[in-house]
């Protein structure tokens, strides 16, 4: 069902990028961004059915993600320069109405993820205030309200991180949402979500 939905929506080899929600239930397929349109042609699908629940071109650049159930879809949003474009933008993920921004000061996201209980979104990458190479690490999450449109216009913050040692590529929670994860080249850090504790590091 998957397959027929892609083939009716676009071109095979024009797909640039696939990411599952926590559950599996909803797949985002992401078209090669448009860079002089400076927008992205984004498939949501439902993963069991092959349903296309939503075509439609947004101005997103990456770290895509989408929630249990689907009902919301984040992407790194276009700046002028969009591989150092900062922020994150919520869409619904059956309209693709704009419905908040995640915003990061002097950073820039690379990967994104939503928990399975919905509670929050995190956004890892690396700080574009460092000049030193390699360049550190950034962790953010945001709290999420119980309904997709009760959003504020921007999220509010629960945990801020600046200091990581490197440029963080991968980011994911724990299925009974307990524990975030990050991973860079050669580390990888624990939290848990309760107290926002860091519970482990990991290298090599």
């Amino acid at each position: 069902p998957v397959a027929g939905a892609l083939s009716r929506g676009t071109r095979r080899e024009s797909l640039s990028s696939v990411v599952m929600s926590p559950g599996g239930g909803s797949m985002v397929v992401s078209d090669s961004p448009d860079s002089k349109a400076h927008r992205t042609t984004l498939h949501h699908i439902d993963s069991v059915t092959g349903e296309q629940k939503l075509l439609a071109s947004l101005p997103v650049v990456d770290a895509l993600a989408v929630s249990e159930g689907g009902t919301l879809i984040v992407g790194r949003a276009w700046g002028e320069d969009s591989l150092r474009s900062i922020g994150l933008d919520i869409y619904s993920g059956t309209t693709g109405k704009k419905l908040s921004t995640a915003k990061l000061s002097s950073s820039f996201a690379r990967t994104a993820a939503f928990s399975r209980d919905g509670r929050f979104l995190a956004a890892a990458g690396e700080s574009l205030e460092k000049t030193e190479s390699p360049p550190g690490g950034i962790l953010r999450v945001w709290s999420l309200p119980d309904e997709p449109e009760g959003l504020p216009e921007r999220l509010p913050e629960v945990l801020a991180v600046d200091d990581l040692p490197e440029s963080l590529q991968e980011v994911a929670f724990s299925p009974d949402g307990k524990l975030l994860v990050v991973a860079g080249a050669r580390t990888s850090i624990v939290w848990k979500t309760e107290s926002w504790e860091k519970v482990a590091t990991l290298t090599g």
